[in-house]
């Protein structure tokens, strides 16, 4: 159990993965959520999702994939399912451990279906693993800024819940770039909002013990932020280098001309989910124009976190910053 939880939270290979597994009930005879047998099947499940992830990047997304990809989410579904609608509320003023264990399960989540949305295309091949990943991203982000104040400083969770909450706040990020432009206000959708609010949570993180990736993330978010703003038809610089927790260096390219899909959060609801609604009054539905196209690519000749001595007065932080 210790094993694949560490697994689980820092995406390490399980020892115990050939393991026959064992797992009590979720639910115990007084009514209750027995924790730590959701932990148990959240972890096994994890070890899925690792599975999707080793999946060679060269191989174009098929719905051979997508298959494998529903067939995990089924099971995070069912496992969801398993516990009664109340115990997903939360609470805003204790920090409790079924918080934590239902902002993992919302990672996962995203983790799973993460590949296939950012493949999405005009046809809307992936188009439900597109809204599926953006529900959860957008659940994560509102957990994380009300889960990461009640974090005791210098918790051991705490920098993993400040890099878990970054794949979601660049998944995020990335929707906002389908918003048009010409748009006076680009923030006005949901995610760019959630987006703003999480950098401001994320900093105030980082000033508290354990909060070092959390620092880290907000330059890389920011510098992300300041590029993706920048106009298709501006002379400015459409590519730079990002110093990520933990990843080391990622190129971040930008691709004109390219159709997006279009948002149906509100038109295509998922199935299973209806326990985490999100308030129509949240989603924004944007209309299928064709806009710039962000691609992340890993740089194979340096892996190591290491910061280059670029300028980050403008953020604040100036120990990390980006190259262009």
């Amino acid at each position: 159990m210790v094993d694949r939880l560490a697994g689980m939270m820092f995406n390490l290979p399980s020892a115990t993965k050939s393991y026959p597994p064992f797992h009590a009930s979720v639910m115990s005879d007084n009514g209750s959520v027995n924790v730590q047998a959701y932990i148990s099947r959240l972890t096994e499940i994890a070890l899925s999702v690792q599975d999707l992830d080793n999946t060679p990047s060269s191989e174009r997304p098929g719905f051979d994939q997508m298959a494998k990809v529903f067939a995990v989410d089924e099971r995070l579904r069912n496992l969801a399912e398993s516990t009664p609608v109340a115990w997903w509320k939360e609470s805003t003023v204790y920090m409790t451990a079924e918080r934590l264990v239902q902002y993992w399960h919302h990672y996962f989540t995203v983790r799973t279906h993460l590949r296939l949305a950012l493949s999405d295309d005009e046809g809307g091949r992936f188009r439900l693993n597109y809204n599926t990943c953006l529900a959860a991203s957008q659940t994560m982000a509102r957990r994380y800024i009300e889960l990461r104040p009640l974090l005791p400083a210098g918790f051991f969770a705490c920098k993993t819940t400040d890099l878990q909450i970054l794949t979601a706040a660049i998944f995020l990020t990335f929707d906002c770039s389908k918003v048009d432009a010409t748009q006076t206000h680009p923030q006005s959708n949901l995610s760019g909002i959630l987006v703003e609010q999480l950098v401001e949570a994320m900093a105030m993180a980082s000033q508290r013990a354990g909060g070092e990736v959390a620092e880290k993330a907000v330059v890389a978010l920011r510098s992300l932020q300041t590029l993706m703003r920048v106009s298709p038809s501006d002379e400015s610089p459409k590519e730079m280098t990002l110093n990520l927790p933990m990843l080391g260096k990622i190129s971040v390219t930008r691709r004109a001309n390219q159709a997006q899909p279009e948002q149906s959060c509100a038109a295509q609801p998922i199935a299973g989910w209806q326990r985490y609604p999100v308030p129509a009054n949240e989603i924004q539905l944007q209309d299928g124009d064709t806009m710039s196209f962000w691609s992340m690519d890993v740089m194979d000749e340096d892996f190591t976190f290491m910061p280059d001595a670029m300028s980050g007065d403008n953020f604040g932080l100036p120990d990390f910053a980006f190259t262009v």
